[in-house]
């Protein structure tokens, strides 16, 4: 039985994600962002990648009143286990992390009560998102929200792990120096193109929230 995997993104109009200096504070509105705290609520867990932790330092939580405690548990691909023990992330206590590195590493880890390390192998420099998925799945979590930078996305996108998009647009447009949501999938042809059906769309002040399912 496999996990429904949902990704939320967070865009300009034109799907960028960041500046190229990694500004990316509030691209969509606070309502937008209540919706994608609610969206955690409603998940079991959550990926995300090293380079979205390091460059906002983000708690990750659910900050809606009544839902405090709903924040989802975590797994932070971390392949060379470089993440400080000081981040935001790391600070509640009663929320169980898990770290993803990579099977090569060599390097001694320190043991604490709510962070369980999993070792994953490697392929081309990057941690095997199949091997993370079913990981994940074993230990029992079915609705995984993936918050996690564009490569984190396009390495599901090719795998086809994604099974809902809730992308997020800001009325703003940044232009091509901007990061883009998803990194690239090496499509060539027209025919490869990641198809999704259009689920539902939402008017949220000057942000529209868009669903899609995986076809």
């Amino acid at each position: 039985n496999n996990p429904f995997i949902t990704l939320k993104i967070a865009s300009t109009v034109d799907g960028k994600i960041a500046t190229n200096s990694y500004d990316s504070k509030w691209i969509t509105n606070s309502t937008s962002r209540m919706i994608g705290h609610k969206l955690r609520s409603l998940s079991e867990c959550m990926i995300v990648g090293t380079g979205t932790i390091k460059k906002d330092n983000p708690l990750l939580d659910c900050r809606l009143d009544g839902l405090n405690n709903r924040s989802p548990d975590i797994f932070i691909l971390d392949r060379k286990l470089e993440l400080k023990k000081n981040l935001k992330i790391f600070t509640n206590k009663n929320r169980k992390i898990h770290i993803l590195y990579s099977d090569r590493l060599k390097k001694r880890i320190f043991k604490s009560k709510n962070i369980k390390y999993i070792k994953i192998k490697e392929i081309n420099n990057v941690l095997d998102i199949k091997t993370i998925i079913k990981k994940i799945s074993n230990l029992g979590y079915m609705r995984i929200l993936v918050e996690g930078g564009a490569k984190l996305s396009a390495s599901l996108l090719n795998e086809n792990l994604i099974d809902e998009i809730a992308w997020f647009r800001a009325s703003k447009i940044m232009g091509s120096n901007g990061i883009s949501a998803v990194s690239n999938l090496n499509i060539s042809h027209i025919n490869y193109l990641k198809k999704f059906k259009l689920i539902n769309t939402q008017t949220i002040n000057d942000d529209q929230l868009t669903v899609y399912r995986r076809k």
